[in-house]
C-alpha cells in the first residue's frame, strides 16, 4: 500500500493498529547515497592482517555516509500470525519521505545525493521527485527537541548592539523613537495605533516597499523599552498599539497551539516508529483522526487511547535483510545522531528493539564462508517459494494491500520489506524443521501446533546448508503440486468442506514453480474455529474500512444457529515459524551479518 503525505493522517490509526497486533515488522530503506569504496587500511596491531576492516572501522565509514545522505523511501510490512488458521497475513506499506521540514519549525536539513545511488534508483524506475511532492513528513527525536529549543530561544529577546559609527542606523532608531513618543504623548481618544513604515516616513500610512527584516527588529526593540506599548508585525510595516495583558496571553496561547499542531504533523512518520519502539505517544492528539474514521467520536477517541496504551507496553520484533547499514540510517532518521562507538550503537538499538532479526544471517549462519553464499534477498525469495506447500507456512497478502499481488517492483522499499517478511517466515520454519539451531542435527522435526507426524528420514540428508546447490534437503526436492491441486486443496482444511470466504484477504501462493503457474489466487475453504480465549486481543476496530463494517460479516441466519448440532472436526496441523521465545532465536536473533569485516557479525547483545 502506497501512503502519501496527503493520505498519511487518514491511514495512521490503521497503521498503529497493525503494529499493535503484528507478530513482527520487516523494514527496508532506499537511500540517496551509501558508503563508497574505502582505502585499504594498514594494520599495526596484528589484527586484521588480511586487510579487512574491523567492525568499528566499517561502522565509522557508514556513519560518515549516514550524516551526509538521506532516507528517500521506507518500507514496512506488518505480519499478523493467525494460529487458528495457520496463516501469516502480510500488510506491506510503502512511504516516500519528504526531506523538507516545515520552515515554521526552525529546523534545516543539509543532505547530498550520490551519483551512483541516483543512477541505481533511476534504473529501477524510482521517481526522484516523489519524496518532495508525495513524501510523508518526519522529525527525529533530536530534531523535535531542537525545534522546541529554538522556539523557546525566539521568545527570549536579545538587544541588537549598534556600532557607534553606524550613523544611518542610529538616525533610524532616533527618528522612530521620537515619532512613537510624540504620538503617545499627543494622541487623541481615537488614536489607537501608530504605523512605522519606512526610514523616510513614519506617518500612519503603508509604504510601497516597507521595512526590511533588520529594521523591523529595531522597531520591536524600541517599542519593548516604552512602557504600556507593544508592537505587531504586519505585511510590510510595524503597528504600535497599547499593551493588553489578557489579549497578549490569549495571542501567545494561540501561537503555542499552532506550533504544537505543526510539530505533531511534522513528526509524521515517526509516530509509527515510536509505536514499534514502545516510545512516548502522549502528544499524539486523537482529534486529528476523527475526520477520517467512521463511527461515534467518543468511541474512536477511546479506542485510539487504548491503542496508545497497548503500544507503549509492547516492543516490536524488527526484521530486515542485511540490515546493519539500514539500522544505522533508520536510527539517524527517526531517533538522532549515531554514537561514535559501535558498542554504544549495539546498546541503543537493543534498548529500542530487544529482538532484531537479519534474514541474511539466517541464510548464511552455517556457511564456512558466508561472503561466498548466494544470499541476496531476491534469490532467497525465489528459492524458498519453490518449497513444497506442506513444508512451509501459508502466507497471505491482505486484500487492502494488494499492490504486490502481481507487480514485483524490485528495490521499492515496500516490496523489499514484503520479500523480507516472506523469507523470514519460510526460512525460519525450514531451519527449525532441519534442526540447524542445535549442535547436533535432529532426525525428526519438533512438533508443530501439537503432535505432528514425523517427516520421513532420508539417508544422507544433511541439516546444514552447505552450498547453493544443496540448499534444499532431498525430501523438499519432490515435484510440487500444480496450481489446480493447490487451489482446490488448501492446506489445513478438508477439500470436501467447500465454501469460499468472502471476507478473507487475497492469498498470494508462491510455493509452486513460477514457470508452471505464475501467480494464482488460492481460494481457501472456511474453517471451523475455536472460540478465542480471554487472553486474545480485543476486537480490532480499524480492521475494516469503517469501524462498524464488521457487522456486515455476520451470517444472515443467526436466529437458527442455536438449533444446529456442531460437528466435531479434527484439529488441523499447521507449519508455523518458531515462536520468538524459543531457543531457535537465541541462536539466530540479534546477530547482524556484516560481510567484509574481521568479525563478520555484529552481535547486538554485545557478546
Amino acid at each position: 500500500m502506497d501512503v502519501t503525505g496527503d493520505g498519511f493522517q487518514a491511514r495512521l490509526p490503521f497503521l498503529l493498529e497493525d503494529i499493535l497486533y503484528a507478530h513482527f515488522v520487516s523494514i527496508d530503506l532506499e537511500l540517496s547515497g551509501i558508503p563508497g569504496p574505502q582505502i585499504s587500511r594498514g594494520r599495526v596491531d596484528g589484527v586484521g592482517s588480511s586487510g579487512k576492516p574491523t567492525l568499528q572501522e566499517r561502522y565509522t565509514d557508514i556513519k560518515y555516509a549516514v550524516e551526509r545522505y538521506q532516507v528517500l523511501q521506507l518500507g514496512l510490512t506488518c505480519v499478523l500470525e493467525d494460529k487458528e488458521s495457520g496463516n501469516y497475513i502480510l500488510k506491506p506499506y510503502n512511504f516516500f519521505l519528504n526531506p523538507v521540514p516545515d520552515h515554521r519549525l526552525h529546523v534545516e536539513r543539509i543532505f547530498a545525493y550520490q551519483s551512483g545511488a541516483v543512477g541505481f534508483l533511476l534504473s529501477h524506475r524510482f521517481r526522484m521527485e516523489a519524496p518532495f511532492l508525495e513524501g510523508v513528513s518526519y522529525f527525529s527525536r533530536e530534531e523535535e527537541t531542537l525545534s522546541k529549543q529554538r522556539r523557546e530561544d525566539k521568545l527570549v529577546f536579545t538587544d541588537i548592539e549598534i556600532d557607534p559609527k553606524d550613523l544611518e542606523t542610529l538616525n533610524f532608531v532616533k527618528n522612530v523613537t521620537d515619532d512613537i513618543e510624540n504620538w503617545f504623548a499627543t494622541r487623541g481618544p481615537r488614536d489607537t495605533f501608530f504605523n512605522v513604515t519606512t526610514p523616510e516616513s513614519h506617518e500612519s500610512q503603508i509604504s510601497d516597499h516597507g521595512l526590511n527584516k533588520f529594521q523591523r527588529a529595531l522597531v520591536h526593540q524600541i517599542v519593548r523599552k516604552i512602557p504600556g506599548l507593544t508592537a505587531i508585525t504586519r505585511t510590510n510595516f510595524i503597528q504600535v498599539i497599547d499593551y493588553d495583558e489578557k489579549r497578549e496571553t490569549s495571542h501567545q496561547a494561540q501561537k503555542n497551539k499552532y506550533f504544537k499542531r505543526d510539530l505533531q504533523k511534522q513528526i509524521g512518520l515517526r509516530w509509527p516508529i515510536e509505536a514499534m519502539a514502545g516510545g512516548d505517544l502522549t502528544d499524539l492528539d486523537h482529534s486529528q483522526f476523527l475526520a477520517y474514521v467512521d463511527g461515534r467520536q467518543e468511541v474512536v477517541a477511546e479506542h485510539l487511547e487504548d491503542l496508545k496504551t497497548g503500544l507503549q507496553d509492547k516492543r516490536t520484533v524488527l526484521v530486515g535483510h542485511n540490515v546493519f547499514m539500514d539500522l544505522m540510517y533508520f536510527y539517524k532518521c527517526f531517533f538522532g545522531t549515531l554514537p561514535d562507538k559501535v558498542e554504544d550503537f549495539q546498546r541503543v538499538i537493543h534498548e529500542l528493539f530487544p529482538l532484531v532479526i537479519d534474514t541474511k544471517y539466517l541464510a548464511t549462519h552455517n556457511r564456512e564462508n558466508p561472503a561466498m553464499a548466494n544470499s541476496s534477498l531476491e534469490q532467497l525469495d525465489v528459492d524458498l517459494a519453490k518449497l513444497p506447500f506442506d513444508k512451509v507456512p501459508a502466507i497471505e497478502l491482505h486484500r487492502d494491500h494488494s499492490n504486490y499481488f502481481r507487480a514485483t517492483p524490485a528495490h521499492e522499499a515496500g516490496y523489499d520489506s514484503y520479500q523480507t517478511a516472506k523469507v523470514l517466515i519460510r526460512l525460519s520454519a525450514k531451519l527449525e524443521r532441519a534442526g540447524t539451531y542445535v549442535d547436533v542435527p535432529i532426525t525428526e522435526p519438533p512438533p508443530v501446533n501439537g503432535s505432528a507426524p514425523p517427516l520421513e528420514t532420508v539417508a544422507g540428508t544433511s541439516a546444514i546448508i552447505s552450498s547453493d546447490d544443496d540448499y534444499f534437503t532431498p525430501e523438499e526436492e519432490g515435484v510440487p503440486l500444480n496450481a489446480n491441486q493447490q487451489a482446490t486443496e488448501p492446506r489445513g482444511s478438508d477439500s470436501s468442506s467447500g465454501g469460499v470466504s468472502l471476507i478473507e484477504p487475497l492469498t498470494l501462493q508462491e510455493n509452486v514453480d513460477p514457470a508452471d503457474s505464475g501467480f494464482i489466487e488460492v481460494k481457501r475453504a472456511r474453517k471451523t474455529r475455536k472460540p478465542k480465549s480471554n487472553q486474545n486481543p480485543e476486537p480490532r476496530k480499524f480492521a475494516n474500512t469503517a469501524m462498524f463494517d464488521s457487522l456486515l460479516d455476520l451470517p444472515n441466519d443467526m436466529d437458527r444457529a442455536g438449533n444446529r448440532t456442531p460437528t466435531p472436526e479434527p484439529e488441523p496441523q499447521f507449519v508455523m515459524m518458531p515462536p520468538f521465545d524459543s531457543h531457535f532465536w537465541e541462536v539466530y536473533g540479534n546477530k547482524l551479518r556484516v560481510n567484509g569485516t574481521v568479525e563478520g557479525v555484529c552481535n547486538l547483545l554485545g557478546e
